[in-house]
């Protein structure tokens, strides 16, 4: 850092640092979710689990393919806070 001003003297300007709010926060570690090694490793996992279809009845073997399609659109929606995921369905419980 130079703490000399133009004649020799001490510069009398603060060091300006960039303050990171709350949002910025947020959307740089929503950036970091969503970067696609992250997103990569968690598909790779998913997929060596081997693991039963989930709410929505999307088997691990369509995820890949769904995924491909679909990705850029969640992603975006994601990273802009618009991504509205969709109602889980409620099911009745029958006691016989």
């Amino acid at each position: 850092m130079n703490t000399q001003g133009t004649e020799g003297e001490p510069s009398l300007s603060p060091v300006r640092t960039k303050e990171t709010t709350r949002e910025e926060s947020c959307s740089n570690l929503m950036e970091r979710v969503v970067a696609k090694d992250n997103m990569s490793y968690a598909l790779y996992r998913v997929e060596s689990n081997k693991g039963a279809a989930g709410i929505d009845g999307m088997t691990t073997e369509s995820l890949r393919p769904f995924l491909k399609d679909q990705w850029p659109k969640i992603r975006e929606q994601l990273l802009n806070g618009t991504y509205q995921p969709k109602p889980v369905p409620s099911y009745s419980i029958r006691v016989s």
